[in-house]
Parts: structure tokens; C-alpha cells; sequence
């Protein structure tokens, strides 16, 4: 066993990978934080990333709904078709887990 003083602190590191400043800040800010703890915490960055995903829905394309499933029903004709099946495969991986 080690001594107290042999311990050492590992902190994430920060990784940015979303830098695009067409993404509000808020938004950029979650997923680069889901990106430095994923590898510590899978579960918290999943968090993360699902309320970007809901709060880019709810505010910034001004949809309604009482959660994400409808968010995401509800933005088909909003969104490009590709994209709205990447949401929809979120959706039924997240249901499914």
C-alpha cells in the first residue's frame, strides 16, 4: 500500500473538439466538458451531451415538449434527414440503455 504523500492527483485534461463558433457557447461548453471526462465518467458525459442535445432543441430551434423523445419526434421537419436520423438512432440507444 502507499504512503499518503505517494499519491498523486489526475485531473482531466481538457480536450476541445467542438470549436465551431456557429454552435452557441453553452452548447460548445458541455460537449468539450463531455469530452474531458468520458473516459472517467462515461455516465456524466452522456448527461452532458443529452442536455445539449435537449437545450439546443428546446431553445435555439424553439421546439416544445415534455421530453426528449418528443423534442426529437417534433424536429423532423426542421432538420436535414441525415440528421434527424443520427437523433433518432440517440433516441433508441438511449431508450434501449
Amino acid at each position: 500500500a502507499k504512503n499518503a504523500q505517494d499519491w498523486e492527483m489526475v485531473w482531466p485534461k481538457e480536450r476541445v473538439i467542438c470549436s465551431d463558433v456557429r454552435i452557441p457557447q453553452e452548447i460548445r461548453d458541455d460537449l468539450n466538458r463531455a469530452c474531458t471526462i468520458v473516459d472517467i465518467s462515461p455516465d456524466a458525459a452522456a448527461a452532458l451531451v443529452r442536455r445539449s442535445l435537449e437545450r439546443l432543441l428546446r431553445k435555439y430551434l424553439t421546439l416544445s415538449g415534455r421530453d426528449l423523445d418528443i423534442l426529437i419526434t417534433n424536429s423532423k421537419e426542421m432538420l436535414h434527414p441525415r440528421v434527424f436520423a443520427v437523433l433518432n438512432a440517440v433516441r433508441k440507444t438511449g431508450n434501449f440503455g
